[in-house]
């Protein structure tokens, strides 16, 4: 969700679910789950027929597995819409880089990063 509170300048809010099982073998699984929630500044370029724009995203992850974590996570990206009328638009591109840390045995912590791309109906109310 995002509110425009100064011309082009916002703010977005983020909450995502990913859920997924995964075969070890013909009796046993593993189920996933990971959960964002995130927060930040967005800055778009509003022109009638496109609108890109870019954000930066701050918040937490919680991953639960046979090992459940929570942990800070950042998001850093752009996307653009395109304008089918005042109140919805289509956004064929979203692609945003995201970072957060991961438990490790003992005190160390690893990284994980990657990118994501994300595209969908876009409702503006």
């Amino acid at each position: 969700m995002t509110d425009y509170f100064y011309k082009s300048l916002g703010a977005t809010v983020d909450f995502s679910g990913h859920y997924t099982t995964h075969a070890l073998g013909p009796f046993d699984s593993v189920h996933l789950h990971r959960c964002s929630f995130l927060a930040g500044p967005v800055y778009a370029f509003h022109a009638p027929e496109v609108t890109p724009f870019v954000q930066a995203l701050f918040g937490g992850i919680v991953q639960g597995s046979s090992e459940p974590y929570r942990s800070f996570m950042w998001v850093i990206g752009g996307g653009v819409d395109a304008n089918l009328s005042r109140r919805i638009a289509i956004r064929p591109a979203q692609f945003d880089y995201e970072r957060h840390s991961v438990p490790s045995f003992g005190t160390a912590t690893d990284w994980t990063n990657g990118f994501r791309y994300s595209a969908g109906v876009v409702l503006k109310f």
